[in-house]
């Protein structure tokens, strides 16, 4: 299992890497300051536009996060000791930073 799974990464490291190159850092999601939605939607399309199969996703999702919003991903993937979707990816991460925005704006 952990041989397919090896070989698994390696059949995509050059689409990996060219999405690293091209999902820059300006565009990443970090915040309630960001709206997620539109900035799935961003890393979907240079999701596609790198080639990569949609079974990966999950993957390399966390590319498109960072500062704070990678920790609470990368929190969230132990604390589930890798049992989830994207699914529950993405509206765990909507549900904290929503709450945080509501937090934020009615002190």
């Amino acid at each position: 299992m952990l041989q397919l799974n090896i070989y698994k990464a390696r059949l995509y490291t050059k689409e990996i890497t060219n999405l690293r190159k091209i999902y820059t850092n300006k565009i990443k999601y970090s915040s309630s300051r960001d709206s997620f939605d539109y900035k799935f939607k961003i890393f979907l399309d240079y999701y596609k536009l790198a080639s990569i199969l949609k079974d990966n996703l999950i993957d390399v999702i966390l590319i498109m996060f960072k500062g704070y919003t990678l920790e609470y991903f990368y929190t969230y993937k132990f604390r589930n000791k890798g049992k989830f979707t994207i699914n529950t990816i993405v509206s765990t991460i909507k549900a904290n930073y929503k709450g945080l925005e509501h937090r934020i704006n009615n002190l």
